[in-house]
């Protein structure tokens, strides 16, 4: 299942998804030191540094959504 996260903080939430199995795709956080944390536990997750509304239209299509 190909997840995105929104307002990801530090990616707890996100660990639990891979935890169960699943990859989470792209996470979309404003605070860069969460964003570092992202990668520094996940580095094959994609990592936005931004505000969610600036991107959330041009995003494609996921299995589900977290945050």
């Amino acid at each position: 299942m190909k997840c995105l996260s929104l307002y990801s903080g530090a990616d707890n939430l996100g660990d639990g998804v891979r935890q169960a199995g699943h990859k989470v795709s792209l996470c979309i956080e404003m605070n860069t030191d969460c964003c570092k944390t992202i990668k520094l536990n996940d580095p094959d997750t994609e990592v936005i540094n931004g505000k969610v509304s600036d991107f959330i239209e041009s995003l494609g299509p996921f299995d589900c959504v977290i945050g």
